[in-house]
């Protein structure tokens, strides 16, 4: 089927009912299709610049007013945009805007690619959402392409085309306030200004609109047209021709009489998009090449179905397929022979430029922003695949022919140049250009494509610049006066740049014989250290600034310094120089610094004094110094001993200490950002051993980067000297002080050294009820050492323990010889409850040796010491009794009459009840205790 007959399909299948919007977007598309194939229109195509892949955004501004509900009760619109989302890739872009939404304050989605927000435009485009309710009461056109443009801005890249589809059934409203401005909708429209943008206007035939959006589609190279339909495929078939023709190639449309399809050699894939009326089972396609053999879909197709409430079904699939470069046919399953399909090649190629300087078969380097007048230039046109890469001249399996559309800066027409194909087998073609006049040219580079005589792809590139000319720079005015100059003070002028330049990074230059150094520095305003972004016809502000500090020494004086401006190109990829332009800059300066005079500060042994020190001079704004104490230059006028005299930076009335150390440098603000001059403050001090006399040095005042000769003032102190004893009284007393308390530390530590203790816990375990055995001996009760533990504890607090310390007179036991041995008193009962036993605490420094010095006054009784281990000592009465127990094994060789008093050690011995006073009760009764390990 030839393009001619397709085009007239499209209008005899889509021109039958005015009331439906689908009339406005069939015909409309089936006049465009007319107007690119058959050429029936007389008008040149105009096809979008595409410089990547992935190269045009779409936005589909839809509307939503009252009057659709008349023009389009099905919602095809919305069912076309939502189809149409279904084809895209992941990362294809595209928005979907209601007309009136901006107006209601409605936010918009951002143009993203659709993978990123796939669910919400499918909300959007739901037939339950607000924009197929179709319920606004006017057509804001300028109020929603306000918002549009805003969005296109946001998203706009160099290499991108851009699309509006604008869906409207009637004028804008109300007229006073929402017909659009054309100029000012394209103005500040970046896409627009690159030529990469193309505005789309369909509306009813006959109907009244809006001629500014008519106009609005003119100046783009879009299309206005007037047609009417109610098959959904029309809208469908005019966003396959919008993404096509931003790649540089075509859409088609099948039907079961013309269901071929060109082979498309070294497309990526076809997309195809099949729709049918009626109710009925879901739709499936096939699609086989010409031996009938079924192709490998690209991915898993996508059915579904479109029906408004009370409304006509549509049923539609979604199919995408890897062509192998025979043609194919399609048929749609389920539609009962009634069906239409649009498809859409993808081939992922794009046309590239590349401008050398030189000649084409000869020496020639890369330009990135212009070329001398009078040098040749050659062009190189390129088709690269989707990692830019040259793909080789035979991709499509036939052939390729190249062409450069070239215009003059400030003309209209566009002249075409033919390639001449490069040697190698790449798609790479020159076309040699010589003698070009100064001004700047556009390049725009086309590849067409040929695999038959049915099939022709053209891509085309994006639209390159290139500048005859030689650069140079001119600055105005060539000699900056800016007046006087005082330290601290900037001063500005003004300068215009003209000449024939790119777009440079411009950078201020102080030829190294500048008379002041860097203490006087020139910059341009806004410079970091990089330089500044200028063009022709910009102003730059030079700013010149005299430091606060530049010496010790007041000057005045007229200088005329030049200053160069050193330019650098930015344009494609930088680097290149040119020559600059040197300017003379005129100032008076006028810097003091001020002069201090030396202070004479009188100070009397042990007194510390803060004075204060005013630097004057004539800086403006915030003044800051590096300021030092030094150093006394000779011994001489210092004290021998220099910490006898200290002078530093004052903290509030004491000496500025950091690190355990005087502060003596520091940086000092001097006069803050008002004017108002901040003293710097001195702390001095003579301690009571610094001699009398006259002592000199000098606090230096210089930059804070310490660069420049400092400003030196002398400071001298005269110091009253102290007496012997203001000096050394109270040395001599601190040090009888410290004697004192290392004798006393030395007395304490022999007093706790020479004091033995008990320990608790192994005074337990040594303490052991006895309990009788069957055949009349004894064993230790293991089950009531707990007990015992818990008695010692709570009989011998450290309280306790302390209190009889004391008592012992532990003064005594730090003299050389004297000792303390802590010591118990036990009575111990033959009884199951161990509380019927005690222990107490005895007073004596030397118990030991007074229990042995006088055993008769101690009969009857048992104790325990601290004698470097635990020591049970007792005294037998009369009798021979311990604490009313006998020695186990003795009761029963004892000897009648009284027992002699001696001092008997029983650790490790056993004490039981005597047979007078045994309960016989039977085995197990309490029998008395054992004393040791």
């Amino acid at each position: 089927m030839s393009n001619q007959r397709l085009a007239e399909e499209l209008v005899g299948w889509g021109c039958v009912h005015r009331r439906m919007l689908m009339q406005v977007v069939l015909c409309s598309l089936a006049t465009f299709a007319l107007w690119t194939w058959a050429g029936a229109s007389g008008l040149e195509a105009q096809p979008l610049a595409s410089g990547s892949h992935r190269a045009v955004q779409f936005v589909f501004v839809i509307d939503d007013s009252k009057s659709m509900r008349e023009t389009d009760p099905e919602r095809l619109s919305v069912f076309a945009a939502r189809s149409i989302l279904d084809m895209l890739d992941e990362r294809d872009e595209a928005t979907v805007v209601r007309l009136d939404g901006p107006a209601q304050d409605e936010a918009p989605l951002p143009v993203a690619p659709v993978g990123d927000q796939r669910l919400r435009l499918q909300e959007s485009l739901d037939l339950g959402d607000q924009l197929a309710g179709y319920g606004a009461g006017y057509t804001r056109c300028r109020t929603a392409l306000a918002a549009v443009k805003d969005m296109l801005n946001v998203a706009y890249r160099s290499d991108v085309a851009q699309v509006v589809f604008f869906l409207t059934d009637g004028a804008c409203t109300p007229d006073t306030d929402e017909v659009p401005s054309v100029t000012g909708f394209l103005s500040g429209l970046r896409s627009h200004d690159a030529g990469l943008f193309r505005f789309y206007f369909l509306r009813f035939q006959g109907m009244e609109f809006t001629s500014a959006l008519a106009q609005l589609a003119e100046r783009t190279g879009g299309q206005s047209i007037e047609v009417g339909t109610r098959d959904p495929t029309g809208v469908l078939r005019g966003f396959a021709e919008a993404m096509s023709a931003s790649q540089g190639y075509e859409s088609a449309l099948l039907t079961p009489q013309d269901n071929d399809l060109p082979g498309h050699q070294g497309a990526r894939r076809v997309r195809l998009l099949a729709v049918a009326r009626g109710e009925g089972e879901p739709l499936d396609i096939e699609v086989r090449d010409r031996y009938r053999r079924p192709m490998e879909g690209f991915k898993e197709a996508r059915a579904g179905s479109h029906q408004f409430p009370g409304g006509e079904v549509f049923r539609y699939i979604a199919f995408d397929y890897r062509p192998n470069g025979d043609p194919v046919y399609v048929d749609v399953l389920n539609a009962g022979g009634q069906w239409k399909v649009v498809a859409l090649p993808e081939y992922l190629l794009a046309a590239s430029v590349q401008v050398f300087e030189g000649e084409c078969d000869g020496e020639r380097r890369p330009v990135r922003y212009r070329v001398d007048r009078g040098r040749p230039v050659c062009v190189e046109v390129r088709l690269v695949d989707e990692k830019g890469q040259i793909v080789s001249a035979d991709v499509s399996g036939s052939d390729l022919e190249a062409h450069l559309l070239f215009k003059e800066e400030g003309k209209q027409e566009w002249k075409e140049l033919a390639g001449n194909p490069a040697a190698g087998g790449e798609a790479r073609y020159f076309v040699q250009r010589s003698r070009l006049e100064s001004g700047g040219y556009s390049l725009q580079p086309q590849i067409t494509l040929r695999a038959d005589t049915e099939q022709e792809v053209t891509f085309t590139g994006v639209t390159r610049g290139l500048e005859i000319a030689s650069l140079e720079m001119e600055v105005s005015p060539a000699v900056l006066d800016f007046g006087s100059l005082l330290p601290g003070q900037t001063q500005h002028h003004a300068v215009e740049l003209d000449g024939v330049f790119p777009e440079s990074r411009l950078r201020l230059v102080l030829p190294e014989e500048s008379q002041l150094g860097d203490c006087l520095e020139f910059r341009l305003q806004g410079d970091e250290n990089e330089g500044v972004d200028v063009a022709v016809g910009q102003q730059v502000v030079v700013e010149a600034r005299l430091d606060t500090f530049c010496g010790p020494k007041a000057f005045q004086r007229t200088i005329d310094t030049p200053l160069y401006f050193d330019p650098v190109v930015l344009a494609e990829g930088g680097g290149e120089t040119y020559p600059g332009v040197t300017v003379t800059a005129r100032l008076k300066l006028d810097y003091d610094p001020g002069q201090a005079s030396g202070p004479v500060l009188h100070l009397k042994a042990g007194q510390s004094e803060v004075f204060e020190l005013e630097l004057g001079g004539n800086a403006e704004g915030e003044v800051s110094y590096l300021v030092e104490v030094q150093a006394p230059q000779d011994s001489a006028a210092w004290p021998a001993d220099a910490g006898h005299l200290t002078l530093g930076f004052a903290r509030g009335d004491q000496l500025l200490r950091r690190d355990g150390a005087s502060v003596r440098q520091q940086q000092v603000v001097a006069q803050d950002v008002n004017g108002n001059a901040q003293p710097l403050r001195l702390f001095a001090r003579a301690d009571h051993c610094c001699g009398g006399g006259s002592y000199r040095t000098q606090v230096a005042v210089a930059d804070p980067a310490g660069l420049r000769d400092p400003l030196l003032i002398p400071v001298t102190l005269e110091v009253s000297g102290g007496s012997f004893w203001s000096c050394w009284g109270r040395r001599i007393l601190f040090a009888l002080l410290a004697l004192l308390l290392a004798l006393l530390c030395f007395y304490i530590y022999r007093m706790w050294s020479h004091s033995s203790w008990l320990d608790r816990r192994r005074l337990a375990t040594q303490l052991k009820p006895l309990v009788w055995s069957s055949y009349g001996g004894t064993s230790v009760n293991h089950r009531s050492q707990e007990e015992v533990e818990a008695w010692v504890r709570r009989n011998l607090r450290f309280r306790d323990r302390a209190l009889a310390w004391i008592r012992a007179n532990p003064f005594r036991i730090g003299w050389f010889g004297g000792s303390y041995e802590e010591t118990l008193e036990l009575t111990l009962a033959a009884k199951r409850d161990v509380e019927s036993s005690s222990l107490q605490l005895i007073s004596e420094r030397a118990f030991q040796m007074e229990l042995y010095l006088r055993p008769d006054s101690y009969r009857g009784r048992l104790f325990a010491s601290a004698a470097g281990t635990i020591a049970f000592l007792g005294v037998p009465d009369a009798r021979g009794h311990f604490s009313r127990l006998v020695v186990e094994g003795q009761e029963y060789v004892m000897t009648p009459g009284e027992v002699p008093a001696k001092v008997t050690r029983l650790n490790r011995k056993n004490l039981v009840q005597p047979k007078d006073l045994r309960d016989l009760g039977g085995d197990g009764g309490p029998a008395g205790w054992r004393l040791g390990a």
